[in-house]
């Protein structure tokens, strides 16, 4: 948003960590992308809403892994 492509592919790299380290193997792929392969800003802005897309759909498995594992808890009813 801030026009910095320096600081888009810093970013993407931290997200390609964070992204593999929760097993969001295709949100971590597409920020790799942005940070070698994508050339300026503009192709940036081309390939984010890939990149939100898979981001939320990770973020929305992990929500249900989360509540799977909160449902068959000890002491808990899965009703």
């Amino acid at each position: 948003a801030a026009g910095d492509f320096a600081k888009a592919r810093r970013s993407a790299h931290d997200l390609k960590s964070v992204c593999a380290q929760f097993g969001a193997m295709q949100a971590s792929e597409i920020a790799r992308r942005i940070e070698g392969d994508v050339s300026d800003l503009e192709a940036v802005k081309v390939v984010l809403p890939e990149l939100k897309g898979s981001v939320e759909a990770a973020g929305a498995a992990i929500r249900q892994i989360q509540s799977e594992m909160s449902e068959t808890r000890p002491g808990r009813s899965a009703a």
